[in-house]
């Protein structure tokens, strides 16, 4: 077996314990997400227990066993220590890192991450605006972002007034027929920017749009009802929330 020593800057998405002392860490990069054995980091006494924290950015030097990683040492760049200080931030970030498990990571992505972190870290109020930036760019990446230009039905871009689940995205007053409540036109406005919005515009995006929990909610259902999948922390967010 081909063992060859690397180094990743990287940030630390969870840890789970792993045989009696040793840890499972799962790390992301531009390239993807890895998971890592970290020998005997439930130990208080370990060198490495403190990078291998969740919400941290750090820098690790890996041994690489033909895509088998395990964590010789490293030094932490960041650590958003006030995130696991709060439950209902933590578990939004938590189910954030676990739908990105499924999917490619790019640069943006990581940024994305690392300022939802920052955000809730610093608590400045655009944690949840950049926690749904995070699902509009997986939601678009998967093919399964709302039809937003239109009725998706008629295809009609007049009297539109509500975004439907089932239907998969805008329906207007004839199509609606009532069947779900209608949204102002500032919401649908605000939904439209979130899909349309291009990535050197994202901070003024943030300054001009306010993104709450109920938003995550509403997408992290979206993908999970496109996707045909559970999200554990999803049930969790709404029981806590």
């Amino acid at each position: 077996m081909n063992t060859v020593t690397i180094n990743k800057n990287v940030l630390v998405l969870d840890n789970d314990p792993y045989k009696e002392n040793d840890g499972r860490i799962r790390i992301a990069d531009e390239q993807g997400i890895y998971t890592v054995t970290a020998k005997g980091v439930q130990k208080l006494t370990s060198k490495n227990r403190f990078i291998c924290q969740p919400f941290s950015r750090v820098t690790m030097t890996l041994h690489d066993q033909n895509g088998y990683y395990s964590l010789l040492y490293g030094n932490t760049q960041k650590y958003y220590y006030h995130i696991p200080q709060d439950l209902i931030m933590q578990t939004t970030c938590s189910l954030i890192h676990e739908i990105l498990r499924s999917h490619m990571m790019d640069s943006f992505l990581i940024m994305a991450v690392e300022n939802m972190w920052k955000s809730f870290d610093q608590q400045d109020g655009n944690g949840y605006t950049w926690a749904c930036i995070c699902l509009r760019d997986i939601l678009m990446k998967e093919g399964i972002a709302p039809y937003i230009d239109g009725c998706v039905q008629c295809g009609t871009t007049r009297n539109l007034e509500t975004l439907s689940l089932p239907h998969g995205g805008f329906l207007c007053r004839n199509c609606n027929h009532g069947q779900f409540m209608k949204q102002t036109k500032e919401e649908l406005i605000r939904i439209y920017s979130l899909f349309h919005v291009r990535e050197d515009r994202i901070s003024d995006f943030c300054n001009t749009y306010t993104w709450t929990i109920d938003d995550i909610l509403e997408w992290a259902e979206w993908y999970q009802y496109y996707m045909h999948t559970q999200i554990h922390s999803l049930q969790f967010l709404k029981t806590i929330r």
